[in-house]
This record gives structure tokens, sequence and C-alpha cells, in this order.
């Protein structure tokens, strides 16, 4: 959600929203995911499930991120008004989340 109300931004031409600044944000939670993805896969690989199937699910948790981008970016228009606090609630859940 952080990444499409990023793009959402920038693509509106909000001043304080850069298409670098977006870019680097999406850089960063892609970068963050490698981990994520291993927490996922490794304990599933240690309880007997195959390489393959254990990435492919640690794969798979990482998916719904551009997926929520995409659909926050098709969503701006109708939310354009609320935008700043949609970018707060992302930030917020994402700390809560990531804890």
């Amino acid at each position: 959600m952080a990444v499409g109300i990023s793009f959402a931004g920038a693509m509106a031409g909000n001043v304080g929203i850069t298409l670098t600044g977006a870019l680097a944000l999406a850089i960063g939670i892609a970068i963050q995911n490698f981990p994520e993805g291993a927490i996922i896969s490794m304990p599933l690989k240690s309880e007997g499930m195959s390489k393959p199937k254990a990435f492919l699910y640690g794969t798979l948790s990482g998916i719904v991120e551009p997926i929520g981008a995409m659909l926050t970016i098709l969503l701006t228009g109708l939310v354009g008004a609320i935008l700043p606090y949609l970018l707060s609630f992302a930030a917020w859940s994402n700390d809560i989340c990531s804890c």
C-alpha cells in the first residue's frame, strides 16, 4: 500500500513525493522481502517440505505487496483527497506488521 500510494502521489504531481523517492521505497521493501521469504521457507523445509515447494511458499508470501501496490495506484483517482491519511495508515500498519 505504501509503495502504491508513493507512486500514485508522484504520478499525480505531488511536490512532496518524487518518482525517485517512490522507487527507493519500492526497492527498500523488495530488499526486505528476501529475509521475510526466508523466514517463511526455512521452517517449512526443516519440517520436511521439499526445497522447491518451501521456496514457492516463501515467494508467495511477498506476492501480495505488488498486487496491493497496483490496486492502490488504480484506486488513487477515487481516494485522492484522503491520500495523506492512507499513506500514514500504510506506514503505521507496516510498522505494526514488521515486528
